[in-house]
């Protein structure tokens, strides 16, 4: 359906939750987002909406900002 889960290390905002602690368990990325594609790296992921929309959670995301994204926010 497009939902998005998550889980490991938390410490940068790369699981999108909105939250920095590590899961052990899948945790849905926040934002209500529905993805096709999805890629991840060490402290962060990006992801591509149907529409081109790219969304990207984590450290250093593209995002204009040198800071912690711990929800997904566009990247233009």
């Amino acid at each position: 359906d497009g939902r998005a889960f998550c889980w490991g290390w938390g410490t940068f905002g790369q699981l999108g939750n909105g939250g920095t602690a590590n899961r052990n368990l899948p945790v849905e990325v926040g934002g209500n987002h529905r993805f096709v594609e999805i890629g991840a790296g060490d402290r962060h992921s990006c992801a591509r909406t149907a529409e081109g929309e790219f969304w990207c959670w984590g450290l250093v995301t593209g995002s204009g900002t040198a800071a912690t994204d711990l929800l997904p926010t566009r990247v233009d």
